[in-house]
Parts: C-alpha cells; structure tokens; sequence
C-alpha cells in the first residue's frame, strides 16, 4: 500500500465531524445511555448469541449428515436436509465472523499496523451480509422446493433431487457473494506518514499509520444509493414475498397432513412423518426468517437511504438503539436452528443423543433394516392390488 505524506491542516478538522446542534442535557444524558445500550448489546450479548450459535451449528451439521437421519427418507425430503446442511454451513459462518465484535473497537478511525482490527472494521459488515443473504436465499430454495412438491408432485420428482440442491447452495453462495461485492468498497484504508521535517516537530508520533476514509462507495456517492435499492430489492424484498407466498402452502399442507395422519395406514406412517417433520421445520424457520432477519434488513435500509443530516442527534441515537435490537434478534434467528430441530424432529433428537454417547453402527444398521422391513412389506400389498382387482385399486387411489 502506497503511503501519502501527512498534510497537517487537511487531518485537524474533518467538515461535518462536528453538526454544531446544541444538545438539551436531559437528551445528552438519554443519549449516553442509549449509546451504552447499544455498545452492550453489539459487543456483549451479540457475541454470547454467537457462541451459542457456533455450537448449535456444529451439532446441526453432525447430526444432518448423519446416514441414520435421511436413511428413511424419500429423494425430495433428502434434498430439503441437505438444504438444511447449507442453512447450517452458513448460519456457522455467520455466527464465527461476529465473534470479533468482542474486541473491536468500531470507534476507531487510525491504525499503526495493518492488524486484524483494521481490515475487520473495514470489511466484516461486508462478510457478515454475504452470510445474511446466503441463509435468506438458501431458505427461500428450500421452501419453493416444498411448494413445487406440494402443488406439483410430478414435476417435484424430476426437478427436487441431490442435484437440484447441490446446485443451488452453489448458486445461491456465489450469487450471495457477487451482491455484496459493492460493499467492499463502502471503505478504504490510507496510508500516512510524517515527512523529516515533520517529525522533528512531531518527535513522539508514529513515522507511518493508517487512517479510515471513505471508499469510492461511500455513503455520499450516488452508486451507493443505487446500490442499496438494487440489494433491498433481491436481498429484502424478492425473499420476504417468495417466502410469505410459500409459507401459506406449507401450513395448508401441514393441516392436511395431520387430517390424513390418522387415515393412513401404518406401514406408510414413517414416510409421512419424515415428510411432515421436514415441512414443519421448513415452515418454522420461514416464519423466524420473515419475523427476525427481515425487520433488521428493512430497518437498514431505511438507515442507509435516509440523510443523516434531516434527523436531530437524539432520534438518531433512538434510531440505533433500535437497529442494534433488531440485529440481536437476526442473530438469534442463525443461532438457534438446532434449537427449533430439537423441539420438531425425534431423529434429530435420537441422532444428537447418538453422537454423544458415541453410537454409530447400530443405529445406522437399525435404520437400514428398518427402512427394507418397511419396503418390503409396502411391496407386497401393491402387488395383489394390481394382480387382484384393478378396477377396485383406481377407486382406492
């Protein structure tokens, strides 16, 4: 990085550091406060969250991966785990990155050395919002994935399968990445340094360090603006409808699944509950998505769009008091899937209660017997209905 020499007068005074709004000290106080508030919330409880999160997500990925849990499912619920394998990948990467906030001090504008500080302060919200629409669009494949299978069951079986979902985790990350691209240049780092002269007069300060300005993005520009309106739109908005639209058709099928549950007879039971578990969980977390992530990115938006010079000091402390809840609750939403697996599946459960008493060749084995048992005894009557009276199998079907 190339470094420039320190210009005295241009480094004294920044235009617009200082609005010069007189502040009432009720205000000031409420001010403080909230800024504490907010502090605490970012640094503190955030990263509990995340720690929390980097430990569920471990455990979703053990225990989804495992052969005892998709070993009785059918092609398109298979396909809707490993969306859930993805979902888990990036909600741990999401949680790992938020880590650093313990540490960081955002308020920091110069740097001595190129340190892990400098280049997390510049480029980790940029990171962070590569993982956000990676989990909000991996969920969205999942649930238009059930959708097509619930209203489309035939064209479901040629479209919904391994392949389907492998390629779309690799779509969606790569199409996460390259919308956020333009973020990386939201901030820059300049190099400065203190001239011979300059150093005698200067002769405790550092000969070189690094300050933080402006990118060629930055939130003045008129790209950025278009930028944010581009991203609100396939990141925000495209995701919340998609999602509102498919989660009516997931509870529509989970309430005609519990109507059929008790018509159906026993050997088909075990499909159907790994075909209901799956569409529950699908639907839970389309729910948490809209109600917890989609709020914090709304919000953002607004903050991004609106000129910060039309509102006073104190709504805007207001302001950020309020963003920095909503972000606790994004996170609560990438941190506590596995949560919300416990409570829903049984062999989420029996496989978490697997890996930790270190069971693994007898409940694949079991698993295995299990779903041949079952294909087995699913043969046999399909055969006498088509050998024994067609006319009455059209009617039964």
């Amino acid at each position: 990085m190339d470094c420039e020499a320190y210009v005295v007068p241009n480094y004294t005074h920044y235009e617009g550091e200082d609005s010069g709004e007189e502040v009432d000290p009720g205000d000031a106080s409420l001010i403080e406060t909230l800024a504490r508030c907010e502090r605490f919330l970012g640094t503190r409880i955030v990263v509990v969250i995340c720690c929390l999160g980097v430990l569920g997500n471990v455990l979703n990925l053990l225990a989804l991966t495992r052969r005892s849990l998709v070993a009785q499912m059918g092609k398109m619920e298979k396909s809707s785990t490993a969306g859930l394998v993805g979902l888990a990948l990036s909600d741990l990467l999401f949680c790992l990155i938020n880590l650093p906030n313990a540490s960081v001090d955002y308020e920091a504008a110069h740097w001595f050395t190129l340190s892990f500080d400098a280049f997390y302060r510049i480029y980790g919200t940029s990171v962070l919002n590569i993982f956000v629409v990676s989990s909000t669009w991996l969920t969205v494949v999942m649930a238009i994935s059930r959708y097509i299978a619930i209203c489309y069951p035939i064209h479901a079986r040629m479209i919904v399968d391994m392949k389907f979902a492998a390629g779309s985790m690799v779509a969606v990350f790569i199409g996460a990445i390259l919308l956020n691209l333009p973020r990386f240049w939201h901030y820059k780092l300049t190099c400065k340094y203190l001239t011979p002269d300059q150093q005698l007069i200067y002769p405790h300060s550092e000969p070189k360090w690094y300050e933080l300005h402006p990118g060629v993005l930055n939130r003045a520009s008129a790209g950025w603006r278009a930028y944010i309106i581009v991203y609100f739109i396939f990141a925000v908005l495209i995701p919340l409808l998609t999602l509102a639209f498919c989660n009516v058709y997931l509870v529509r099928a989970l309430r005609q699944s519990a109507k059929m549950r008790s018509q159906m007879m026993r050997r088909d039971q075990e499909s159907s509950d790994a075909t209901r578990v799956v569409t529950l969980t699908l639907t839970v977390i389309v729910v948490a998505n809209i109600l917890l992530v989609a709020p914090c990115e709304i919000f953002t938006f607004f903050d991004q769009i609106v000129n910060e010079d039309i509102v006073n000091v104190k709504t805007h402390a207001i302001y950020n008091f309020v963003v920095s809840i909503l972000n606790v609750l994004q996170v609560i939403s990438f941190s506590f899937n596995f949560v919300l697996y416990i409570l829903i599946n049984t062999r989420f459960r029996r496989a978490i209660k697997d890996i930790f008493t270190c069971k693994k060749g007898s409940t694949d084995r079991a698993s295995r017997m299990s779903y041949s048992s079952m294909t087995q005894q699913t043969s046999v009557p399909l055969t006498r209905i088509t050998n024994h009276d067609t006319k009455d199998s059209g009617e039964q079907y």
